[in-house]
């Protein structure tokens, strides 16, 4: 009786494991179910995933398009480029010969400018001369003008005169000394007499001090008297005459100069002023010549090279909105590859996930299939204690544990056969695995391959 409660308590402990493995199967299919959501969910992610390639695929074939046109808009650029290139080169040539034109005319007109111009410097040094010289003659003029004044010529006859009652005055000492002398000479002579009455227009005044204290010489004194008082008379009237001649020649000759260096300054003041008029009219011509060559230049590039700018500014316009499109475009993908990045990173972490809970799930089947396996040695043991048992003719037992042993066999078979959906399970899900790997490395290829893309053209365009 006691190995039979031995059977019958492992015969309850493999009752209890086939529950407990019941259990397990029910939790398993709840994990498998919720495995298998998430396996929709990653396919659902990894349509999407395929769809943002295609999508991918068609803006780098938009890209591509819009190189190639980049490309032949460039081509068009570069000639139209080298067109104007070529236009500009022709006009600096034309602007170039039309400088050196006017550079030869300007030196022609610069050589002239400076022989007018040295000319200028030398006539007008000539100007500064004549110019102090008519100052000077100028100030002569007035000095002359001012004594040949009636008030100068008054006062100069004042001061004639002036000294011409000096000169009287003089003589009529000079005389009384000599009339005086004479009377001495003839009292000593013979003796003293009346003294001679003095001559009209005689002025009676004492001799100078210098007559008085010269001494005079003996001898005929009224001759010598009368002979100085001539001598005087004479030179007093010559000299008047001769300072009147020299102020009068004086007088004639700075008139003379005068007249001479204003007809020299008005001649002057001719060439000069005809001069200036010409160098007016040389500058005025000039300046037109300068004002037309310019309007003419100005024409020029207005009517050659303002529709040209005109049409490349309206080109540069179209290519950088097409540049803005085609960045916003690459904005755009890129924003995209970014969240297929993220979605390819959680889908990575959910595929480490599944794998690990594989790796469990298969660690717990295989401890199953261990504990199925020492069932059936326990089985097989029970079964040969049957045999002995059936030996001792014990046919209650033997049929009980028969009973038993054929409970044992279903619940193995129903173990087996959950097993076998275990290992289905984990086969699914192994295969599954494999599909969500293949699906993790297109994706990681396909951002490896639009990674290697090179962007920095369409990058360089848009700069």
């Amino acid at each position: 009786m006691a190995e039979f409660d031995i059977i019958h308590t492992e015969f309850q402990q493999i009752a209890d494991e086939r529950e407990r493995l019941i259990n397990d199967k029910d939790l398993l299919q709840q994990h498998v179910i919720r495995l298998e959501e998430r396996l929709v969910t990653a396919l659902t992610e990894v349509q999407e995933l395929s769809w943002c390639k295609r999508q991918q695929v068609i803006l780098e074939e938009s890209l591509a398009a819009m190189r190639a046109e980049r490309e032949l808009r460039a081509t068009e650029l570069q000639v139209l480029n080298d067109t104007i290139e070529h236009d500009r080169v022709a006009h600096s040539e034309e602007l170039q010969k039309s400088k050196e034109k006017e550079k030869l005319v300007d030196s022609h007109s610069k050589d002239e400018r400076a022989a007018i111009e040295r000319e200028m410097s030398v006539l007008r040094t000539e100007y500064f001369a004549m110019k102090d010289k008519v100052a000077a003659l100028q100030k002569e003029n007035d000095e002359m003008v001012k004594l040949a004044t009636h008030q100068s010529v008054l006062d100069e006859c004042k001061e004639l005169r002036t000294q011409n009652d000096q000169l009287k005055k003089d003589v009529a000492s000079l005389h009384a000394a000599l009339l005086q002398y004479a009377q001495c000479v003839r009292q000593d002579i013979t003796g003293p007499s009346v003294p001679p009455t003095e001559p009209a227009g005689c002025l009676r005044t004492s001799p100078p001090q210098h007559l008085v204290q010269t001494p005079i010489p003996a001898g005929d004194g009224h001759a010598q008297a009368d002979a100085v008082k001539r001598e005087l008379t004479a030179m007093a009237s010559g000299f008047r005459e001769q300072e009147v001649l020299l102020l009068r020649q004086q007088l004639e000759e700075s008139e003379g100069r005068r007249k001479s260096i204003a007809t020299q300054l008005a001649r002057m003041q001719e060439i000069q002023e005809n001069e200036r008029v010409q160098w007016r009219q040389d500058l005025a011509r000039l300046e037109d010549e300068c004002r037309q060559a310019h309007h003419q230049l100005q024409e020029r590039m207005l009517k050659h090279d303002h529709p040209r700018q005109e049409d490349i500014i309206v080109q540069n316009t179209q290519l950088a909105l097409e540049q803005d499109a085609l960045r916003t475009r690459i904005k755009r993908t890129e924003d995209e590859a970014q969240r297929q990045e993220a979605a390819r990173v959680s889908l990575q972490h959910e595929l480490g996930a599944t794998r690990e809970e594989v790796i469990r799930w298969k660690a717990r089947c295989e401890s199953s299939s261990q504990m199925i396996k020492e069932r059936e040695d326990r089985i097989v043991q029970l079964q040969r204690q049957m045999n002995k048992l059936m030996q001792n003719d014990k046919d209650a037992e033997v049929k009980h544990l028969t009973a038993e042993i054929v409970g044992l066999r279903q619940q193995l078979h129903a173990s087996n056969e959950y097993n076998q959906g275990l290992h289905s399970s984990v086969q699914d899900l192994k295969k599954k695995c494999v599909s969500l790997g293949a699906t993790l490395a297109s994706l990681s290829s396909t951002e490896d391959s639009r990674r290697s893309t090179p962007t920095s053209a369409v990058l360089t365009f848009t700069h």
